[in-house]
């Protein structure tokens, strides 16, 4: 146990670096860095400290903490999955508009040459 936990907790401190630097180069905006970094603390916590999550197990009647790991990343892949799609439908509204309205721009005369 002690192996996954200290790799686990190697993991969340790259991601967080990761996280950082992507900040820093405007990857991503400030609201973005604080939800990975509030993931990937939450993910260092679970790691450290699995037993913490007991009462939480206990209410939801799970039988494992990676029982609840695995729920909770599933509805967070779906939520990403649903956002990925909204910005995709957003983008190719975005691109029929200009390619509409390059279709419609009259064609220009080329220079006559002499």
């Amino acid at each position: 146990m002690i192996v996954l936990q200290i790799m686990g907790i190697g993991i969340a401190l790259i991601a967080l670096y990761m996280s950082y630097l992507y900040l820093k180069r405007d990857v991503f905006n400030k609201i973005e860095f604080i939800i990975w970094f509030t993931i990937w603390i939450g993910f260092m916590m679970v790691t450290i400290t699995p037993s913490s999550f007991k009462f939480l197990i206990e209410t939801l009647s799970i039988a494992r903490v990676m029982d609840l790991i695995m729920i909770v990343a599933f509805v967070i892949i779906y939520i990403l999955g649903f956002r990925n799609y909204i910005v995709g439908k957003e983008h190719q509204k975005r691109f029929d508009l200009l390619i509409r309205k390059d279709a419609l721009r009259p064609l220009e005369k080329p220079p006559i040459k002499k």
